[in-house]
């Protein structure tokens, strides 16, 4: 099986099944959106999020004199009732701090020994049973709240990018970035009984399109998984159509048509050409909230936000400051890529997770991203927490607390 060598980038999971998205919406209580993005690109629209957000809460991750407290590049970051786990670069592993940002341990180092991690991309925990779940290519790994490792299983042979619980035991699953279509392992998405070591309840595998490009040099690439207020939103910079999974369905939620020429359509698709410079327009991932979805996408190399808002259907649009490329040399994340803070006038709002039982929404901003900002001449009447912060030390997570 042949690999491509790929430069990691965060990537919102969703799907699409027909570039055309011409796929019929099953029934579900969401209708199918259609939203034409060449529309918008020319808009330069005022977008806010205030009706939606009660309070802000900063928690600074506290860096002490134990090397392993220091969080590296930030894979992926959990909020539970008293913890905060951070899933970082292979030189600092999964990390555990207290719900005020107190470092506690590091809870599991890379590695291929047992209990180690192999290539991990995403995690969640499962509250009730105080577990943390580590979804790796291969295998997943279980850790304890108390930091104990627990167990390792391996899925049946499926190499997947990212794994989130969906109730009734059962977890939705997306195949890994940058592998081909036809390699062994590749599945689409699915949902999975017993935690993922368990039955196929309904898998979705039909993504690859020779006439684009040759399924043996086409596979995912910039998929996102994210929880919704129903389901799990699953996108892909493969495809136009961005899908909604639950427990037992997967159905199209939104055709976000791009309407592309044949160069970037086919460089959409291919691995050869991995980091998508010659795609004219891509989505790059989406946020939810309670009462809207934000779409961040590139338009001829520069960073957009766009905001649905589910009630009404409104459709807002607007360009940032920046060139997307230059936003991932300085933040893994992209957190300085959001939406504009009226509230605080603190960090940009890009949260990475939405926790609806806890109204809360969660960010982590790297250090070095607040020194970018302020050194550009923002962040000045940002609250003080944020102009005390260097750039060398441990990132700070934010917590929305959303109205609904």
């Amino acid at each position: 099986m042949k690999f491509y060598k790929i430069k990691m980038y965060p990537i919102l999971i969703l799907s699409i099944i027909s570039i055309g998205c011409n796929e019929k919406a099953e029934t579900t209580k969401n209708k199918l959106v259609s939203i034409d993005v060449r529309a918008y690109v020319n808009s330069n629209d005022a977008i806010s999020i205030k009706n939606e957000i009660e309070r802000i809460e900063y928690i600074p991750l506290e860096l002490t004199d134990d090397n392993s407290s220091m969080v590296g590049k930030i894979m992926d970051v959990i909020l539970t009732k008293d913890y905060i786990f951070v899933l970082s670069d292979p030189t600092c592993g999964v990390l555990q701090f207290d719900i005020k940002g107190n470092f506690i341990r590091q809870v599991a180092k890379y590695g291929q020994g047992p209990g180690e991690l192999l290539f991990p991309i995403s995690m969640y925990s499962v509250e009730e049973d105080s577990k943390l779940y580590i979804t790796g290519a291969y295998q997943t790994t279980i850790y304890n709240f108390d930091g104990k490792f627990e167990e390792a299983f391996d899925r049946g042979g499926r190499m997947s990018f990212y794994s989130y619980p969906i109730g009734e035991g059962r977890v939705v699953e997306t195949s890994s970035e940058g592998i081909p279509f036809e390699a062994k392992g590749h599945f689409g998405i699915g949902i999975f009984s017993n935690m993922g070591k368990g039955d196929t309840i309904m898998m979705k595998n039909n993504f690859s399109n020779d006439k684009i490009s040759p399924s043996k040099e086409s596979g995912f690439k910039l998929t996102r998984c994210i929880p919704s207020d129903s389901g799990v939103l699953f996108s892909t910079m493969t495809n136009d159509t961005i899908y909604r999974l639950t427990k037992d369905t997967i159905t199209p939620a939104f055709c976000w048509q791009r309407n592309l020429n044949e160069e970037s359509l086919k460089s959409s698709y291919s691995l050869l050409n991995f980091i998508p410079t010659n795609t004219e327009l891509f989505l790059y991932d989406i946020i939810e909230f309670p009462e809207s979805i934000c779409f961040r996408y590139v338009y001829k190399e520069k960073s957009y936000i766009m905001l649905y808002d589910k009630q009404s259907g409104k459709i807002l649009s607007t360009p940032t400051p920046y060139k997307w490329n230059d936003i991932s040399n300085v933040d893994f994340w992209m957190t300085m890529w959001g939406i504009n803070n009226d509230i605080d006038h603190g960090l940009p709002i890009a949260p990475l997770h939405w926790y609806k039982n806890k109204k809360i929404s969660i960010q982590c901003t790297p250090a070095s991203t607040i020194d970018y900002l302020r050194d550009k001449g923002m962040l000045k009447t940002a609250p003080d927490i944020l102009k005390k912060i260097n750039g060398d030390e441990n990132p700070i997570v934010i917590l929305y607390h959303l109205k609904c």
